[in-house]
C-alpha cells in the first residue's frame, strides 16, 4: 500500500439494510433554509398565538363597512399594504389632507396617498374616523400590550432552544461529511496508486482513480433504479 490509500474488500458481505445514496444536491437543505427563511416580523402571531393586541384590531376592522381602494389594487400578494390601522393613523398625521370629496354624482368620498399609492374610502367610514369614536374605545392600544410581549419572549426563547439542537446536528452533519470525504480521498490515494495484486484486497488503478462524466452519470442512474 503506498501513501495513506485504503484497501478494499470486494467480497465483503452485504449490510441488512441497503445504504442510501448521499443527497448532494441543493434541494437536500432546501425546506430547512426556506422555513429558516420565513422567521421574521411577529413570530408568536405568524406562528398562530391568539395576541390581544391581533384580536383588538381585528374588531376595530371590523367597525368599517366599506373597503378600501387602492390604485393598483392589493391583493394578497401586496408585500406592505394598507391597512384600516394606517388610515386612522394618517387622519391624526394628516387631518388636512384626510378631506371629502365629491364626484360629478355628488357621490361623496375621501382620497389620498399613503405607502405611494393612491387611496379611497367611502364617506360612513370616513366619518367614523373623524368622529374620533374608535379612539374613545381604545380599540387600539397605543404601546404593544404586557401579555402579547410575554408570549412573543417565550416564542423567542423556544425557538433558540430549537435552533441550537438544530446548529449542533448541522455541525454533527458537516463534521461527519468532512470525514467520509477525507476517507473516500484516501481510497483514491496520492495520485491513484497502482493495484499491487490481484487479490481481493486492492486499490483503485490509475484508470479508475478518478471517474469521468460519463461514468459517474452511469453510476448516479444504476443506484437510482437499484
Amino acid at each position: 500500500m503506498e501513501g495513506n490509500s485504503v484497501p478494499i474488500n470486494y467480497l465483503s458481505r452485504s449490510l441488512a439494510v441497503k445504504l442510501k445514496l448521499i443527497q448532494g444536491d441543493s434541494d437536500t437543505f432546501s425546506d430547512v433554509l426556506g422555513l429558516i427563511n420565513e422567521y421574521e416580523g411577529n413570530l408568536a402571531f405568524n406562528l398562530g398565538a391568539k395576541l390581544t393586541g391581533s384580536r383588538l384590531l381585528k374588531a376595530m376592522e371590523g367597525a368599517f363597512e366599506g373597503s378600501i381602494t387602492t390604485t393598483p389594487p392589493q391583493t394578497q400578494f401586496t408585500p406592505d399594504p394598507v391597512t384600516w390601522l394606517d388610515i386612522v393613523d394618517f387622519a391624526k398625521s394628516h387631518p388636512q389632507e384626510f378631506q371629502l370629496s365629491s364626484t360629478p354624482t355628488n357621490q361623496r368620498y375621501c382620497q389620498f396617498s399613503l405607502k405611494g399609492v393612491p387611496v379611497e374610502i367611502g364617506e360612513d367610514d370616513w366619518r367614523l374616523i373623524v368622529s374620533g369614536a374608535l379612539d374613545r374605545f381604545r380599540l387600539v392600544p397605543p404601546q404593544p400590550l404586557e401579555e402579547d410581549e410575554t408570549a412573543e419572549l417565550a416564542t423567542v426563547e423556544i425557538l433558540e432552544q430549537r435552533l441550537q439542537v438544530l446548529i449542533k446536528k448541522a455541525d454533527e452533519v458537516a463534521r461527519r461529511a468532512r470525514q467520509l470525504n477525507y476517507h473516500l480521498s484516501a481510497i483514491h490515494g496520492p495520485g491513484g496508486p497502482a493495484l499491487k495484486s490481484p487479490g481481493v484486497f486492492g486499490q483503485l488503478s490509475p484508470a479508475h482513480s478518478k471517474s469521468d462524466k460519463h461514468s459517474v452519470v452511469h453510476a448516479e442512474n444504476f443506484y437510482a433504479a437499484a
